[in-house]
């Protein structure tokens, strides 16, 4: 297992010697999240009991009745971030079994805080994967969805905006970060599986993701389009809304606009930029 060590140091032969006794399926145990084929696609699953040498997964955003039992050995089987990026649920509407609660989002509240004092402070690859790329990023796209889908009146809106506003200072960070890792970014080019197994390299793996995140934070996709719509309604007063049908056509407006200076004020437009000119450098 690789950890810190800058890519430079590392030969390719190490690199190579390494993945090839690398078995993912150790990473296989119970409520970690795994890539499954359903038949038709890679999607992200969660395994949720394990019997012998057998699976039982519950692919995530999908109701219980796509759940399959598979082999440890089954080829549609596939470790975690190997097949997949982003979400890969139900299109318009994910089906989780999703609710909202103080408690749980103040234990992301602290995790985000030591995410902002150190984003690369990392020595275990799966873990960081498991979590930045499967749990945290699942649990602020439920946030984003919740509001709109279910419409719960116990669920403070600013509260829930004030935490997305600090989840974006994450994303910030890790753009800001990530033009320390030209090196990584090369050789994860060149060896697709290696965030599996050196931990800077698993940071610049979660571009996908962090991309994902800023698109769904400012409507890019169906899932949370309807959201934005719904947190305006809250905010500035249903009834208002309703006397002038034109606000409801104003509010996705203004929630980009909303998400757009949060953006702007932790520096994010400056780093996109950056990091997109740097990404595309290296290709």
């Amino acid at each position: 297992m690789i950890t810190q060590e800058n890519m430079q140091s590392i030969q390719d032969q190490d690199i190579t010697n390494i993945l090839s006794t690398f078995d993912p399926t150790k990473q296989y145990l119970k409520d970690k999240f795994i890539d499954a084929h359903d038949k038709q696609c890679w999607r992200v699953a969660i395994i949720t009991d394990i019997e012998d040498e057998r699976i039982l997964i519950h692919y995530e955003a999908w109701g219980d009745r796509y759940n399959e039992m598979l082999e440890l050995s089954d080829k549609r089987l596939a470790p975690f971030r190997s097949m997949t990026k982003g979400y890969t649920g139900q299109i318009r509407t994910p089906y989780r079994k999703f609710s909202y609660h103080t408690k749980v989002k103040e234990k992301y509240e602290e995790e985000i805080k030591e995410l902002l004092e150190d984003p690369f402070a990392i020595d275990d690859a799966e873990k960081y994967t498991q979590y930045f790329r499967g749990e945290l990023f699942f649990y602020v796209g439920s946030l984003m969805e919740i509001l709109y889908i279910d419409k719960p009146d116990t669920v403070p809106v600013k509260e829930v905006l004030a935490f997305l506003k600090n989840y974006m200072k994450v994303l910030v960070t890790w753009m800001k970060g990530s033009f320390e890792l030209k090196a990584e970014f090369e050789a994860l080019e060149k060896y697709p599986k290696l965030y599996m197994v050196h931990s800077r390299t698993a940071v610049c793996a979660a571009y996908n993701e962090v991309l994902e995140m800023l698109r769904e934070f400012f409507g890019g996709c169906k899932r949370t389009y309807n959201n934005l719509q719904y947190i305006y309604e809250k905010i500035i007063g249903k009834d208002e809304i309703s006397r002038n049908e034109h606000l409801s056509k104003k509010a996705l407006k203004y929630m980009l606009t909303q998400f757009y200076r949060d953006f702007k004020s932790v520096g994010g437009m400056e780093e996109i930029v950056k990091m997109l000119k740097t990404r595309y450098s290296v290709r």
